[in-house]
This record gives structure tokens, C-alpha cells and sequence, in this order.
């Protein structure tokens, strides 16, 4: 907790803090959004290595539950249709814990989960870190009309032709 204080004050920051982790990462980050859920405004959990260690992220879900009454936090998790192998059944386990944070009932979670098809474990992550910023910040950065970054535009190159797609 003493790296964001630090963060803050050596670089420019944004004032909304979103937690990204993909694979192990996903899993550090999971566990975050489990026991310090205010340390982040929003989470992107991708392909998490959910299996690790016989899935003792299961038991701290279960043990955190058993004396919270609300989550209060946008999740985002995601994971590709092709991440099953002989050892490891990613999607299955996902689906598991979304299903288990739904079950819940938690009313300030939001929740999206998300299986894309034909993506692997490695081709999953730039599909979902778009998809997983755009629903957690839902309107802080991306829908903010004063940000100009938010506003559509088209893109020309004389190499190109116009936004058209003629050579004129």
C-alpha cells in the first residue's frame, strides 16, 4: 500500500486507480479485489490462474464472505474459449467464480464476465483489457465528453485515400 502514495506523489497519475492482471496476475489481483476492495476503483481480471495451488482462491472467497455483506466494486473478468488443456480448465474456473460472486448478491458489485471464443491464453489479454477498461471506468475516462479522447474521429492518410476508402 506504500507504492501508490509513492506513485502518486513521483508521477502524473489519473485520480481513478484501476488494478489489471492477467494469469498469475490475475489471480494477485483477484485476491485484491477480494480482501481491499476500495483499493482500486475498478478491476480487470484476465485469464487468472485460478487452479494455482488447488484452488485455495476459492477458500479466501468463501472465508471473506462469511462476514461481508457487499462488494462494492466494478469487476471485469474475462478468459478465451481455447484456455482448457489436460491440466488446466480456465474457462470452467471463471465461470466458478463469477457464478459464486453472483450468487452472493452483493449490491454495489458489478459484474461482467466475459468468454471469447477461439481466443487462447495469450491472444485473450489485448481483447479483454479493452473490453475490461471500457466497462470498469463506464464513463469516467472513455464516456467523459470533456476528454477528447472520448470523441470519435476519423483518421486520414494521403497513403490511404480518405476515411471513404476511395483515392481521392
Amino acid at each position: 500500500m506504500h507504492l501508490i502514495p509513492f506513485m502518486e506523489r513521483e508521477y502524473r497519475t489519473a485520480s481513478e486507480r484501476v488494478l489489471v492482471g492477467h494469469s498469475y496476475g490475475g489471480l494477485f489481483a483477484i485476491g485484491v479485489a477480494l480482501a481491499a476492495p476500495d483499493l482500486f476503483d475498478g478491476y480487470v481480471i484476465v485469464s487468472p490462474s485460478l487452479w494455482y495451488d488447488d484452488g485455495m482462491i476459492f477458500g479466501e472467497e468463501q472465508r471473506l464472505a462469511e462476514y461481508r455483506d457487499d462488494l462494492p466494486l466494478p469487476l471485469y473478468l474475462g478468459v478465451g474459449s481455447r484456455e482448457i488443456n489436460r491440466q488446466h480448465d480456465m474457462v470452467t474456473d471463471l465461470r466458478r467464480l463469477a457464478s459464486r460472486l453472483k450468487g452472493r448478491g452483493y449490491p454495489g458489485l458489478r459484474l461482467r464476465s466475459e468468454g471469447a471464443p477461439d481466443e487462447t491464453h495469450h491472444s485473450m489479454f489485448p481483447r479483454a483489457f479493452s473490453n475490461g477498461l471500457r466497462f470498469v471506468v463506464d464513463g469516467n475516462i472513455l464516456g467523459d465528453p470533456t476528454n477528447p479522447m472520448s470523441k470519435p474521429f476519423v483518421m486520414r492518410s494521403a497513403a490511404c485515400g480518405s476515411a471513404r476508402g476511395d483515392s481521392s
